[in-house]
């Protein structure tokens, strides 16, 4: 058998020896290098690979798995079905934590069951069953071949083996004593801590040590020590990354980082239980879990020419997918989609059939009618765990996909609703709708008042004047329903129509806003880039401009494009509106601070809308201020568009991850004006300060600062290595 690189610049990195890859790059790793390794599947029967890691840095940076020969492409534009500790597609995650990340000295087992029906592909990760990873129905893409990607340096051995493993269920970790994943069920004096988790690991052999892990806003961690003649555990200081955030947050981290440093037993309750108790007399009940027992395998369900019907994705191009969980309740899920391409053949208005399902999908109702795709799509929408809605991404950009190509229509519809729900409701509100909305041509506002007055004399009717719905008769599972769809938006109050003791009507027109509530994701085969993933969703309202006139005052204190100093100001997403008019627009600022306050997403929304055409706001200082990855991409996103003056950006002790430094690179590939960049203090690591270094100087020569620990650590590197060389010129 031989290796195959991937046609890169990255080759040379690369040394094949036999059976064994070895990969060490010296210009780091913007993008993973793949190698294959031509051992074809494509006949029924059983083929185990063995992956045996020789060498991996202390990250991991090593995944392997299954391609094709068309899915086998360079660095994120691979299509394979991959395993890293999460599963993938090659460039998108599919599930976090099916099992343990990959480490040097581990050995993982593929096993692949290929029938004219169906293929299979379960995992083995030193020797445990990981279960069924990946499940496609025929017709499904072959020959499939062995894959191996290096983010990192590294060293793997793959062998090919006759012995096929018997146990092919997924076999739970088994833990010893006080070892394992765990997450307080009872704390009575903190109960917001319920649901908090814990890992605890030996450190040595004689199992008297061990090392206690836990995350909140922070992670904290400490070193346990075991008093055996005394049966005491003795914590050492409890480290923290010392980052800022949410007050509520912080007072449960402040709760448990406490728990930690004051604890005296753990006293293990069988196999599954632990009691923690204190010094105070404190006593806080676990449980153990599994983290990778909390997700979910995938399938996918695609559109193909072959034959028209409806089958797995094919692995080895990229078409537009739907994507859903395995499991019982998603099963049906499953068959429902399948009923919808069979009914969406010949789709009218340009859509292709894939199109047309989607949305007829989304259309369907069944019993019971939480386990529709529409309800359950609209709840995890509202629940702002963007985690969860990852699962959704691959079938949201189908039906935004589809939804696009429908024209726009003007309509008006009257929705009621309790006074409860409105009464913390003002004109200077926006109402958000963060789901989708079914509605239809409206029924004549009196009539629509009969309709009420006979089961309630408390109601508030509004009447939504929507710009943007979509008409889907023609794709919809009840056509007899005139419905139209209204994608995720907000409102602006108008007027009062009529307003009485039992009964409000309140007119709202749709508000026109430069970004969208929900991302448009056109399909795309560049996974290199880091898509913009769709945003953090709640249904919640929030607050047009209005007064705060101590603000305003601080505000009028400053000359005109002058630094404005905002630190420390407690700021809201009202404060934010005010911020943009008479600081940005009104006082024209140059350098604005806004350091230690807590921006949220919607902060943010409100601020970039300020940046485009903006000529005078040269420096923004954003330090400490509880950034995230979802909020770092809206800004990217703006400054990608190159139509604003800031020259320095600085966001120092924040939230930033990887993910966010992706954004943050690409924006880089457009932006002409940005001279600096300052991340220090934030989870980037080594990995995501390489995607900002590689397009430095390359693709962006106008970036001539940038701040991060391990740019500062390769630039100091460099130049002791010139001063070397230098000393040994002069010597």
């Amino acid at each position: 058998m031989s290796w195959v690189v991937e046609q890169s610049d990255n080759t040379s990195a690369v040394n094949v020896n036999g059976d064994t890859i070895t990969c060490t790059s010296t210009n780091g790793y913007g993008s993973p290098i793949n190698v294959l390794y031509k051992d074809a599947a494509d006949k029924n029967g059983q083929y185990f690979w063995e992956f045996d890691v020789k060498e991996a840095d202390e990250q991991g940076g090593v995944s392997v798995g299954l391609t094709t020969n068309q899915g086998f492409q360079s660095g994120w534009a691979l299509k394979a079905m991959k395993y890293l500790g999460n599963l993938s597609d090659g460039g998108c995650l599919l599930v976090q934590s099916f099992g343990d990340s990959i480490s040097q000295g581990d050995k993982v087992g593929v096993l692949l069951q290929l029938t004219d029906a169906e293929m299979k592909m379960y995992l083995f990760h030193n020797n445990r069953p990981l279960g069924l990873a990946f499940h496609f129905q025929s017709p499904y893409p072959k020959p499939l071949y062995p894959v191996v990607s290096f983010s990192s340096n590294g060293k793997v051995k793959i062998s090919r083996s006759q012995q096929i493993p018997s146990g092919l269920n997924r076999a739970a970790l088994q833990y010893q004593g006080i070892e394992g994943d765990w997450k307080i069920v009872e704390y009575s004096q903190y109960p917001e801590c319920v649901g908090c988790k814990f890992e605890i690991k030996q450190q040595d052999d004689s199992g008297n040590v061990y090392h206690l892990y836990a995350h909140v806003v922070n992670n904290l961690n400490c070193r346990l020590e075991h008093n055996t003649s005394k049966n005491e555990w003795k914590p050492s200081h409890v480290m923290s990354t010392m980052m800022a955030g949410p007050p509520e947050e912080m007072n449960k981290e402040a709760a448990i980082s406490s728990l930690i440093g004051s604890i005296q037993r753990l006293d293990a309750q069988g196999q599954s239980g632990l009691v923690i108790r204190t010094n105070s007399g404190e006593q806080v009940r676990l449980e153990r879990y599994s983290k990778a027992e909390e997700n979910m395998t995938y399938v996918y369900l695609d559109d193909s020419t072959a034959k028209e019907k409806f089958y797995a994705t094919d692995i080895a191009q990229e078409p537009q997918q739907i994507c859903f969980r395995v499991d019982d309740e998603y099963r049906l899920t499953v068959e429902k989609a399948k009923h919808a391409k069979c009914n969406c053949e010949n789709p009218s208005d340009g859509l292709s059939c894939d199109e047309s399902a989607a949305i007829y999908l989304f259309s369907m109702r069944w019993q019971p009618v939480d386990q529709c795709l529409c309800f359950v799509l609209n709840k995890t929408l509202r629940e702002q765990n963007n985690t969860q809605l990852h699962v959704w991404k691959l079938y949201l950009r189908l039906l935004l996909t589809a939804l696009n190509r429908l024209p726009s229509t003007r309509i008006t519809f009257h929705q009621d609703i309790e006074h409860e729900r409105t009464r913390r409701l003002r004109k200077d509100h926006l109402l958000v709708f963060w789901d989708f909305t079914f509605c239809s041509l409206s029924t004549p506002l009196p009539r629509k008042l009969k309709q009420i007055s006979f089961y309630t004399k408390t109601r508030t009717t509004f009447s939504f004047e929507c710009r943007n719905a979509k008409f889907i008769e023609r794709h919809s599972w009840d056509p007899s329903q005139n419905e139209y769809l209204l994608l995720p938006t907000q409102f602006q109050f108008v007027r009062y129509l009529d307003r009485r003791t039992d009964l409000e009507i309140i007119q709202v027109k749709e508000y026109d806003t430069k970004q969208p509530l929900i991302d448009f994701i056109e399909a795309s085969n560049q996974h290199h880039r880091p898509s913009i993933p769709t945003q953090e969703i709640s249904r919640t309202t929030y607050k047009m401009p209005s007064s705060n006139p101590n603000l305003e005052r601080l505000i009028e204190l400053h000359q005109p494009q002058s630094d404005i100093n905002l630190t420390y100001q407690n700021l809201t997403t009202d404060d934010m509106s005010i911020i943009v008019e008479k600081a940005i627009i009104g006082k024209k600022c140059t350098r604005l601070f806004l350091d230690n306050n807590y921006i949220t997403y919607e902060c943010m929304c409100i601020l970039v809308n300020a940046f485009p055409h903006n000529t005078t706001l040269q420096e923004l200082y954003l330090r400490e201020t509880g950034l995230y990855d979802v909020s770092v991409q809206l800004l990217a996103r703006t400054l990608a568009l190159n139509n604003c003056s800031i020259k320095a950006l600085y966001m120092n002790r924040n939230y930033i991850t990887d993910q966010g430094a992706g954004y943050l690179a690409e924006m880089l590939k457009t932006n002409t004006t940005l001279t600096q960049l300052h991340l220090f203090k934030n989870r980037i690591d080594k990995k995501g300060a390489q995607l900002i270094m590689n397009v430095m100087g390359q693709e962006n020569k106008n970036l001539l600062y940038f701040g991060h620990e391990y740019y500062e650590q390769k630039k100091n590197s460099r130049l002791r290595t010139i001063l070397h060389v230098l000393n040994c010129v002069n010597n």
